[in-house]
């Protein structure tokens, strides 16, 4: 059956415990997922931010090094919220369409904004479809970007004063 993400961003989708390829089909996004017994489709979406790894202060120094100080690699994204949620969507007339947000804010009535709902008359089953707050990704990428700039002045001033001890 095919699902159709809207605005997907850097959610990654798994089904029956494997990660799911995403296609384009004339400028949208959509997987196919393994229908069970009952027709029903249940499909796994997480998004982690890239400093909520174990590893992330290799990862991080590997590519500041390799993006020479830092100035060519590919800035790290701002919203450091995780999403972890289960999704069944059951058979119906409609096509099944999910649209995420990338917001974490309140509604005017005080609810939260849902990370993931389903579109028209598609019928799903939504669980934990929230964005939680990660705190020590931000943590994390405070300090990488305070580490950041320290390396590069220290770099700078490095050079510089061994530029001056080579022309004395």
């Amino acid at each position: 059956m095919k699902i159709y993400l809207l605005n997907r961003g850097d959610v990654q989708v798994f089904g029956n415990g494997e990660r799911l390829t995403v296609y384009r089909e004339a400028g949208k996004e959509y997987v196919e997922g393994t229908e069970s017994e009952d027709g029903s489709v249940t499909l796994r979406l997480v998004r982690k931010s890239e400093f909520a790894n174990r590893g992330w202060v290799l990862y991080a120094l590997l590519f500041w090094v390799v993006g020479i100080l830092g100035l060519f690699t590919a800035r790290y994204c701002k919203f450091s919220d995780s999403l972890d949620c289960t999704v069944r969507i059951m058979p119906g007339e409609a096509v099944p369409m999910l649209r995420f947000a990338h917001y974490t804010g309140e509604r005017r009535d005080g609810e939260p904004v849902p990370a993931v709902t389903a579109i028209g008359e598609c019928a799903a089953v939504i669980d934990g479809g929230y964005y939680v707050r990660d705190k020590a990704a931000r943590r994390r990428r405070t300090v990488y970007k305070i580490c950041s700039w320290v390396l590069r002045l220290a770099v700078v001033v490095g050079a510089v004063v061994t530029a001056i001890v080579l022309m004395n």
